[in-house]
């Protein structure tokens, strides 16, 4: 029989190796690929990472709902963000390890950022599911990017590569 902390395991597994070979076909590969969409300042990169995440996440997800029907839109965002965590602190480590002049507060602050970020969209895809309820998804994710909005205008330097 499946367990939640079994595929959570799994998805872990999968989102890890996904950024594995995300970041090797972009950065380390022969490929040319650009680094951003043409004509805009879109990397293509985050693009790719937010797409791995999207289809994961909303995949885990729906796993989980059948596999344990009577969990919540918390413990399924819980479950969501902790493989979110866990695979990108994985990632970041393997990053951290092939590039140590990065030093750990570059470590720290991607983990951070990526997983309050997937934890968001874990909510969002989990109460999509978990309730049918468009209307009211529509209205969360106005208040996310209004909130982000606001962030990114109190607070500028955050945005900042350093």
């Amino acid at each position: 029989m499946k367990s939640a902390q079994g595929i959570c395991l799994k998805y872990i597994v999968i989102l890890t190796f996904a950024l594995l070979g995300n970041y090797y076909l972009l950065f380390l590969s022969s490929f040319n690929i650009p680094r951003y969409i043409p004509f805009t300042n879109i990397a293509i990169n985050g693009v790719v990472i937010f797409t791995i995440f999207m289809v994961a996440l909303n995949i885990f997800i729906r796993e989980l709902i059948k596999l344990r029907p009577d969990f919540g839109v918390g413990f399924l965002t819980l479950y969501g963000a902790t493989a979110s965590f866990f695979s990108e602190t994985f990632f970041q480590a393997f990053l951290l390890h092939l590039f140590p002049e990065g030093g750990f507060y570059y470590f720290f602050i991607d983990v951070l950022v990526n997983s309050i970020m997937f934890g968001a969209i874990s909510f969002l895809i989990a109460f999509q599911l978990k309730t049918q309820n468009t209307a009211r998804l529509i209205s969360f994710i106005v208040v996310f990017l209004l909130v982000l909005k606001l962030i990114t205008y109190f607070f500028p330097p955050l945005l900042q590569k350093h």
